[in-house]
């Protein structure tokens, strides 16, 4: 298929076999077009992908869909991780962090008194200082540019209706999670 030849690099042969190639300028109106030609499909739509460059098109094309579908505000509104994108660089300085962020461990941490894989919320931010509560209500300091090893997310609301496919982006063994 086209999506698989470009995946491949192979650009050429995959816009040989594209029927048409529309160009439409802003992001908005881009998106809802795919939304539109996705809700169109009568027959097919568990075949259809729809392939986005960037997560933030992808997030505004996906609620474009719900929305389109009628399944917007029918389902379960939970709480997920998204991981924050930051570089290495800037996961060293506090002021890449907010309250409310999510860290986890990606080793066992003494300083920390954390096992890899562990949660802590950011409760409060000073300069090359965070406070972090874990798990029972514990909190502990954080000096992000000397205690590195931790991945760090936002948490955002998403809502869930049933026959979603839910694509696990990250591993959590302590719940039998594997990405993919």
């Amino acid at each position: 298929s086209a999506v698989e030849l470009a995946a491949k690099g192979d650009i050429s042969n995959s816009i040989s076999k594209l029927d048409r190639i529309v160009e439409i300028d802003t992001a908005s109106d881009r998106h809802q077009k795919i939304a539109d030609d996705y809700v169109s499909i009568k027959n097919g739509r568990e075949r259809t992908i729809i392939v986005a460059g960037t997560n933030a098109a992808r997030d505004s094309i996906n609620e474009r869909v719900r929305d389109g579908l009628g399944l917007k505000g029918k389902g379960v509104v939970i709480d997920i991780l998204k991981r924050k994108g930051i570089t290495e660089a800037q996961s060293r300085m506090s002021a890449s962090y907010s309250t409310g962020d999510v860290l986890q461990t990606i080793k066992d941490s003494k300083s920390l008194d954390m096992k890899r894989g562990e949660y802590a919320k950011i409760v409060e931010i000073e300069p090359g200082r965070i406070t972090l509560e874990k798990e029972g209500g514990k909190r502990v300091i954080w000096n992000p540019a000397i205690q590195t090893n931790v991945c760090s997310f936002e948490v955002k609301e998403k809502e869930f209706t049933e026959g979603d496919k839910v694509r696990i982006s990250a591993n959590d063994y302590s719940k039998d999670l594997v990405n993919g």
